[in-house]
């Protein structure tokens, strides 16, 4: 059969699927294309599916994929050598697809097959193909195809998984989540802690301000400000941390027993630490914002993630049967038989 071959220029070396260092290669012994024979490898309702078919599909997907690695031989046949076979079984999978379309006479509008191509192609469409070895009109009835696939496979699939989203099946998946996501108790907490040279300021400090957040009811956003109005010294550094959502065998030893002892919305009695890092005495107020009892995430929160749950598995499933049943209703044979059978040779 006729030989073609694919003339690429060899310019740079790249860690694609852990592609080999071709730059230790001496000049003479750098290939310079890749090798094939044009075959036919299937036939789907008596349309063959030949081995340039299945070439033509791989560069658009590495064109999209992969750009930065175009020029570059040793990466695109390393590309080829792994993915051919799932290339062929989706062209396939297409070309049944096609087949249901046309004996439902259903098409895709010209107009979004046009945006497809300049969507993945630019603005310079023609230069583009090109450089990828393709005519507009093969670009073309590949993305046609494409798109006819998608909304064909929406129109099979998607009423089922619609239908079977009943608030009862929601429920019932949620149980199962909920048994599989299973949350210890955790706390949501603060530490507001007060630095200073002296001691003595710093205590003072800590005292008014749980004063203030207990009997006057101050915001904890407003209590730096309030502090210094009531005359807190500059000197003593007041920060309030960032809130910490634990569950208590993750929070230090020194300070879990304290957090279990406060009901949420309460403040601790100022606390005397040593800092770890300076050795410093620091004096510190303990906020519990809220303590989230053992258990899964309320289905409110996760009913999103339900639905996609119970979507995916009913797509998955109804995607199965429906290839299974174009395999039974069309003629598809398959000429590529042995498992080493290897179409591409880099020379």
């Amino acid at each position: 059969m006729k030989k073609i071959f694919l003339a690429l220029a060899f310019t740079a070396c790249c860690s694609l699927h852990g592609i080999r260092d071709t730059s230790l290669l001496s000049p003479s012994k750098q290939p310079t294309h890749i090798e094939f024979n044009n075959s036919i490898l299937a036939r789907v309702n008596g349309k063959p599916i030949t081995l340039y078919d299945v070439i033509k599909k791989l560069d658009m997907i590495f064109y999209q994929q992969f750009p930065q690695y175009r020029d570059i031989l040793d990466a695109k046949y390393q590309y080829y050598t792994i993915n051919w076979k799932h290339v062929l079984n989706e062209l396939i999978d297409k070309e049944l697809v096609l087949a249901d379309a046309e004996e439902v006479s259903f098409s895709v509008p010209t107009g979004e097959i046009r945006q497809e191509m300049e969507n993945l192609f630019g603005p310079n469409i023609v230069a583009t193909l090109d450089e990828l070895g393709l005519s507009y009109d093969e670009a073309w009835n590949i993305l046609k195809g494409d798109l006819t696939i998608r909304r064909m496979v929406y129109l099979r699939i998607n009423p089922a998984a619609q239908r079977a989203m009943t608030p009862q099946a929601v429920r019932k998946a949620y149980e199962t989540y909920a048994v599989e996501n299973r949350l210890p108790e955790r706390w949501k907490y603060r530490l507001i802690s007060f630095r200073d040279s002296d001691n003595s300021r710093a205590a003072e400090g800590a005292n008014l301000a749980h004063h203030l957040l207990t009997e006057e009811n101050i915001p904890l956003y407003n209590l730096v400000a309030e502090l210094t109005k009531r005359g807190v010294q500059k000197e003593t550094v007041v920060s309030v941390s960032e809130q910490f959502l634990q569950a208590p065998k993750e929070v230090s030893e020194m300070n879990r027993d304290l957090l279990a002892s406060l009901d949420a919305g309460k403040y601790s009695q100022p606390v005397a630490q040593k800092s770890k890092a300076t050795k410093s005495t620091i004096f510190r107020i303990f906020y519990m914002e809220e303590k989230l009892p053992e258990g899964a995430e309320p289905l409110d929160k996760v009913e999103n993630i339900i639905k996609e749950r119970i979507f995916n598995e009913i797509t998955g499933k109804e995607s199965e049967a429906y290839f299974n049943r174009l395999h039974k209703h069309f003629a598809v044979q398959q000429f590529v038989t042995k498992e080493d059978y290897q179409p591409f040779v880099l020379r």
